[in-house]
């Protein structure tokens, strides 16, 4: 059964087991695989540009590159609150401008759902490749959209383009998600780039559970062809579900 990696166990020469960290024991992997292909190319069987462009690397930097986005785009939201500058009144003005200061929160709890749930993904994921650092890219972008997109929407809030300050943000959701979920699904196809030993049913629980998301998110968008306000529905919907542990996961420690 998999359970949650942070090091790998060696024994040693007297039946001892040592412990290595998490990062030493993945760049150790790191160093035997380029050794391996070095031998390939000097052998003259490959060519050096593929090796280059298909070989793994582990994933800290990749992990802390997104952690440091992320940051920065939770961050960058504040700066789209509105700051409602009068001499008298100033509760009042401040009350005026629920929408921006709702939107800011909303965002706000997504991109953080979007860390715990991206922290918990590369907890599978030992190594990554050009593609999957191409996706993920691709996932950072569209997060960083949301400082554009929740101001847009706040602006616009009971205006003539409502609608499509809606759509526009609904459809930026939709496109993040779905990288999301492109990062796990190419990750899971390249069974080398995961932990050894990952449970089957634990990884297609939580490719079912992954899917949720961009799901939910496309329902908000049609909903808001018809109705800008119920399409909050199903983020409310989304925030609540991923923000609790994960069920397949714990369905897995129980039966260990």
């Amino acid at each position: 059964m998999m359970t949650r990696k942070n090091g790998a166990s060696n024994f040693r020469e007297d039946g001892s087991r040592s412990y290595q960290p998490k990062s030493q024991h993945r760049l150790n992997n790191f160093w035997i695989d380029t050794r391996s292909h070095v031998d390939v190319i000097a052998n003259g069987s490959v060519d050096c540009k593929t090796v280059l462009m298909h070989n793994h690397r582990p994933t800290d930097r990749v992990e802390y590159f997104s952690d440091a986005v992320l940051a920065i785009a939770a961050t960058l939201l504040a700066t789209e609150l509105p700051k409602p500058e009068t001499e008298t009144g100033l509760l009042r003005e401040i009350v005026k401008q629920w929408p921006a200061y709702a939107a800011f929160a909303a965002s706000f709890l997504f991109i953080c759902i979007a860390w715990s749930n991206h922290h918990n993904m590369f907890i599978y994921i030992r190594q990554t490749d050009q593609y999957l650092l191409i996706l993920n890219i691709l996932f950072l972008m569209f997060v960083t959209l949301q400082s554009f997109t929740t101001g847009l929407l706040s602006r616009h809030v009971g205006k003539p383009d409502e609608r499509t300050a809606a759509l526009i943000y609904h459809a930026t959701l939709v496109l993040m998600t779905f990288f999301y979920n492109c990062i796990w699904w190419y990750a899971i196809k390249k069974n080398e780039l995961l932990e050894e030993d990952t449970d089957k049913r634990l990884i297609r629980a939580l490719t079912k559970e992954y899917a949720i998301a961009p799901m939910l998110h496309l329902a908000a968008l049609i909903i808001c062809l018809w109705s800008v306000r119920f399409s909050i529905l199903p983020i409310l919907m989304l925030y609540i579900y991923f923000s609790l542990p994960r069920l397949s996961e714990k369905g897995k420690k129980a039966e260990n």
